[in-house]
């Protein structure tokens, strides 16, 4: 397994990096050179919410290769990143096309032929690397996953609690060479507001060397200071920071738009129906054979994105 774990070089790399203020706007190829092929990726959001599926895209589009993919919980982006080749091993505590749509069928086979590493914690278990990776510190004590068959195949240790005596799992943390998250609302120097559930990403950042923010609104300096709570991530652990209305559909991104269910449940169809011949004629026609993020955007009716504003616009009445 790969050392994932930096313990206090971590905190060594933190420490080093430009903590300025300066102007991290860039275009989405700029942001991913950061990526390199063989790097360790975290991706922020959880199952449907918050997908960064405009920097996810635009990886596949651009061929990235043997990347370690970490999530907290995995949506269809796994199938994808699997079917395309962009992935060598995944680790997460779950996967899914997205919540209610199930398992995919295609990704599983790919799984069970060994094509692709799997490295599967409780749902505790990866955050708690996560946690431990964001404060600069080599592992966290837990008492998750003792007595399960997940810790088998596991780099997991144990001790006794020098206090209470209680048997302890010792997790290792996790610092990703990059992690992407999307965000409703960032400035010019990463200063990035998260509204609704935060998930895990204020720990995937502070935990990883660099930092791609999507954002589906670029805002002034003077109104993240308005509101300082709303910052989850500050600007001194962000790298690059890119403008992306829409950018984590066809998931959610609360106060924008719900997630669309029905192009999720289309694309389950292909899984269950086709294969993974299916899923990767998906991937050329909405992915290899556009131009940009936007042209698949505008591939789909305005009616049916209109439908997710006016749901979320809805929900988010009285806020």
């Amino acid at each position: 397994m790969e050392q994932m774990c930096e313990g206090l070089r971590a905190r060594e790399y933190a420490l080093s990096k430009n903590h300025s203020l300066r102007n991290k706007l860039v275009d989405v190829q700029s942001a991913l050179s950061l990526i390199n092929d063989n790097d360790v990726l975290a991706i922020g959001g959880t199952v449907i919410t918050r997908d960064p599926y405009m920097l996810i895209w635009n990886i596949i589009k651009a061929k990235k290769r043997n990347l370690t993919v970490v999530r907290t919980m995995f949506s269809f982006e796994a199938l994808l990143f699997a079917v395309s080749g962009v992935a060598k091993k995944f680790i997460t505590s779950w996967m899914s096309i997205a919540g209610p749509l199930g398992i995919s069928k295609t990704l599983s086979d790919v799984l069970n032929r060994e094509e692709i590493e799997l490295e599967e914690w409780s749902h505790m278990g990866i955050l708690n690397r996560f946690l431990a990776g964001s404060m600069g510190i080599p592992f966290i004590p837990t008492y998750t996953m003792i007595g399960s068959d997940l810790v088998k195949k596991l780099p997991v240790k144990y001790i006794n609690c020098p206090f209470t005596g209680d048997k302890l799992c010792l997790v290792p943390a996790i610092n990703p060479d990059v992690a992407i998250i999307h965000v409703q609302r960032a400035d010019e120097y990463g200063n990035a507001e998260i509204l609704g559930m935060p998930i895990q990403d204020k720990e995937i950042a502070l935990s990883a060397k660099k930092v791609i923010i999507s954002a589906e609104e670029i805002v002034s300096n003077d109104y993240i200071r308005d509101k300082p709570w709303r910052t989850l991530i500050p600007h001194f652990v962000v790298d690059a920071v890119v403008h992306a209305p829409f950018g984590a559909y066809p998931t959610e991104c609360q106060g924008y738009y719900e997630a669309d269910i029905d192009y999720l449940s289309r694309l389950a169809t292909i899984d269950k129906t086709e294969g993974e011949k299916g899923i990767f004629n998906f991937i050329n026609d909405s992915i290899y054979n556009r131009d940009s993020f936007y042209e698949f955007i505008n591939s789909i009716s305005s009616s049916q994105i209109i439908k997710r504003i006016s749901v979320m616009k809805e929900l988010m009445r009285g806020e």
